[in-house]
């Protein structure tokens, strides 16, 4: 809330020197430059909150604005620790959405290019481990006019990775 309350206050007087400097100014050619100036003092004022966005690791700070927005602005030691707690918690669970979001993502290009590879059109596709080190794929509905050697031989040289794990299920 300070942060808002500091911008305000730097809007406001901004604001304030404009129309003081305005009022004290004779009428003429230097009055309609100044009021560009202070216009684009103004401007930038009120874009001060969003220009660290447009910068490198705004995620970064906002995520640390939050935490201390949340677990107050006290700097104890024990803090400082319920903080980094949160932190690895936070951290932990987006690494664990990233990993599924990327096998749902594989698991739907895989399952296109075996489509439009062996033309078959009821197949699930699964996968799980994409971002580790050793890749686990669940085929279900797999015809079995189709060989399974030739979609593992598929599966293998589509992923790149040899040690990939393949389960059938009917």
């Amino acid at each position: 809330m300070t942060l808002l309350g500091a911008w305000l206050r730097s809007l406001v007087s901004i604001v304030l020197l404009a129309v003081f400097t305005e009022l004290l100014l004779p009428e003429g050619s230097m009055h309609r430059y100044v009021r560009m100036v202070f216009g684009l003092a103004i401007i930038a004022a009120m874009l001060q909150p969003i220009v660290p966005m447009l910068q490198g690791h705004w995620s970064q700070d906002f995520e640390r604005s939050a935490i201390r927005l949340l677990s107050g602005s006290d700097s104890s030691s024990e803090n400082t620790a319920w903080t980094t707690l949160q932190t690895h918690e936070v951290k932990n669970e987006l690494s664990t959405q990233t990993e599924e979001d990327a096998n749902q993502l594989l698991a739907g290009e895989l399952h296109q290019a075996i489509q439009s590879h062996f033309q078959i059109d009821d197949l699930q596709v699964g996968i799980s481990g994409a971002t580790g080190g050793q890749p686990s794929v669940n085929i279900v509905g797999w015809p079995p006019s189709i060989s399974k050697s030739a979609l593992k031989a598929f599966i293998i040289h589509w992923m790149g990775q040899p040690n990939v794990t393949i389960h059938f299920a009917d």
